[in-house]
């Protein structure tokens, strides 16, 4: 028998069985609860609840715990944290998912219950900022809570796209038909390629239309959201569609029609997408097999056997710095951010220092003591007390007031058209030359009353000014940090 042949007949014995234990079985029930805040550094469980239920004789070779969302490869951990007795947790750091075994025989619900209960999520990076979800599943596809869908990838090396195609919507998995996966997000993308045990075809063709690619699998055909890109590597996405092209694709070298995501990272990145032939090709760019997405309508109708939870870490995503013209308070503000759907908000801590451990106020508002001098303070999101993460500064600037002279006497000797009347032009430039003391930085003006000058209001028109109108006028001084002082003339 060809290799080619026992594959064959080993996918239909495995899709045999699936679909078998799928039909005579009563599916168990995943409940998992968790939506926490996560203190970068610290170690937390992935669940605040979970239950798996079902039949009493139901049992399960392994139970499957993954970061389906947010993972960074080196920086995340899954681990079975306390001690079961005799369940083994297996942590792959390639798909960034956690095996949870028993070391001798079959998994019953409280065992897998117990176990999920003690996984614990930690992460390296003392400044993340964002959400990792979880997913966890009976079988080892991967589960993606945004879409509801599973994903799996299926090794078949050299297999055509057409067959791929044909074999994916043979498939079945707990009574959800499959296709060949198509990819319309970053997180699809990252799951079911960078993530993947093994990439190849995906439901993506232009044989149709040449440059024209559309998903012709899956709930995406037939539908305005078929099209997501036009053209050769110079092409575009129309209406915003998700791509994720490697640099130089599609190209259509030799009638390329069907897409494929890239196996080797000598040819791109891994999860990135090329386009090739139905055969496909040899060497770094032979097909390797294909992926299968299960699916139906959207997240809101994901099944219940399966489950996710969710940790995240909020930064400041606004701050409002102040100022004042000499020694004074200065009020500050800053605002943490939110993600969608999250139930509970976080709040703004304040500290003297980008190290100190105690804040020193919390809130979105602070409201400085007095101070002569510019002074940066630092902000954290936080919840539970935890004074870890990122930091971000706000400034209170002490900004110096102008140092002028705050008399100023203008003497003229009344030479105008009606001599001796007491009444004559003054030239304003002249008060302002004595005013600024030379500081050529400084804008003068000119007002009629003391409450105008501060203001800022109704100026007088300069530089000539007659004192018929008033014999006393109030310059304003004011610096380029907008810090004023008032003088007399």
């Amino acid at each position: 028998m060809s290799p080619r042949l026992q594959h064959l007949v080993f996918f239909c014995l495995s899709l045999y069985s699936l679909i078998s234990w799928a039909q005579e079985t009563e599916t168990p029930v995943i409940v998992a609860k968790g939506d926490q805040f996560y203190c970068p550094g610290s170690e937390i469980r992935v669940v605040t609840d979970f239950e798996i239920s079902g039949p009493d004789n139901f049992e399960l070779e392994a139970f499957y715990i993954q970061i389906s969302a947010g993972y960074e490869r080196g920086e995340d951990l899954l681990k079975l944290n306390s001690a079961v007795p005799d369940i083994l947790g297996s942590w792959d750091p390639e798909t960034g998912k956690l095996t949870l075994e028993k070391r001798d025989g079959l998994l019953n619900f409280q065992e897998i219950n117990d176990a999920v209960k003690s996984v614990t999520y930690t992460s390296n990076n003392p400044e993340f900022i964002g959400e990792k979800l979880f997913s966890f599943t009976m079988h080892s596809s991967n589960f993606l809570p945004s879409t509801g869908h599973f994903y799996q990838y299926r090794s078949y090396p050299n297999i055509s796209w057409k067959v791929a195609k044909g074999l994916a919507e043979q498939l079945e998995y707990n009574g959800l038909e499959g296709y060949l996966a198509t990819i319309t997000t970053r997180e699809e993308a990252v799951l079911v390629g960078e993530q993947a045990e093994g990439t190849g075809w995906i439901g993506a063709s232009d044989e149709e239309e040449e440059g024209t690619w559309k998903w012709v699998t899956g709930p995406e055909a037939g539908t305005a959201a078929e099209i997501f890109w036009i053209g050769d590597e110079n092409g575009y996405a129309p209406n915003g569609a998700y791509e994720n092209w490697n640099t130089g694709e599609p190209n259509d070298l030799n009638g390329e029609d069907y897409g494929h995501v890239i196996a080797n990272t000598q040819i791109g990145p891994k999860g990135s997408w090329n386009d090739l032939p139905n055969e496909g090709t040899e060497g770094l760019y032979a097909p390797q097999g294909y992926i299968v997405e299960y699916g139906y309508g959207g997240p809101e109708d994901a099944p219940d056997f399966s489950a996710s939870t969710r940790v995240y870490t909020n930064g400041i995503a606004e701050v409002v710095g102040g100022s004042s013209c000499g020694p004074g308070s200065v009020t500050l503000s800053a605002t943490a951010s939110m993600f969608e759907n999250q139930e509970i908000a976080s709040e703004v801590l304040w500290f003297a220092s980008a190290t100190a451990t105690v804040p020193i106020s919390r809130g979105n508002n602070y409201t400085t003591a007095g101070l002569n001098t510019t002074t940066t303070y630092y902000v954290l999101a936080s919840q539970d007390g935890c004074t870890e993460g990122i930091r971000s500064p706000v400034v209170a600037e002490i900004y110096e007031i102008p140092d002028i002279v705050n008399v100023v006497t203008l003497k003229n000797c009344d030479a105008d058209d009606i001599p001796n009347d007491s009444f004559t032009d003054f030239n304003l430039d002249e008060a302002s030359e004595v005013i600024g003391k030379g500081d050529t930085d400084l804008t003068i003006s000119y007002y009629l009353t003391e409450a105008d000058a501060k203001a800022g209001t109704d100026p007088i028109d300069p530089p000539y000014f007659n004192n018929s109108e008033a014999s006393q006028v109030y310059a304003r001084a004011e610096n380029q940090d907008g810090c004023f002082d008032i003088a007399t003339v």
